[in-house]
């Protein structure tokens, strides 16, 4: 089973699962004005064959609820079956707490996929977004397979 897992956001991330393990894994495709670049993101996605995608509902500011907004339409095109979740419930599952602290997201990354690189070209430091589309897609994960993570 190939799931996606999407951290929408100009720091978001957008993972590849394959079977439970990460297959692929990179940032938001953007364009100059910091908008998604559309087509790379179909190109990339599609290209993988999705059966499901999993993405964080937004709430807010505009700019974020846009973008979720196209990657949830530019999934309906690849055709997979889509899942919105809210940042409380995968949080709780994953992490054992809800917080907004983005490195307890890291640290969990890092624990379950530790040979997963969360530090992008032309970075020093791991990257929030890349880590929770890792999560996200694993929150998934256990639930296709009816079995709950504990952090």
């Amino acid at each position: 089973m190939t799931l996606l897992g999407v951290d929408a956001g100009q720091k978001g991330g957008i993972c590849v699962l394959r079977d439970g393990e990460v297959d692929q894994l990179w940032e938001m495709p953007l364009l100059d004005d910091r908008t998604l670049d559309s087509v790379s993101f179909f190109n990339q996605v599609s290209e993988h064959h999705p059966d499901k995608m999993i993405i964080e509902q937004c709430f807010k500011p505009i700019s974020l609820l846009w973008m979720c907004g196209e990657i949830t339409s530019l999934c309906k095109l690849i055709d997979c079956g889509i899942h919105i979740v809210s940042p409380n419930r995968w949080k709780k599952a994953i992490l054992g707490q809800v917080t907004s602290d983005k490195a307890i997201s890291i640290t969990r990354c890092q624990e379950l996929y530790p040979d997963v690189n969360l530090i992008p070209p032309r970075c020093r430091v791991p990257k929030d977004g890349l880590a929770e589309a890792v999560l996200l897609a694993r929150y998934l994960y256990d639930q296709e397979k009816g079995c709950p993570t504990t952090p």
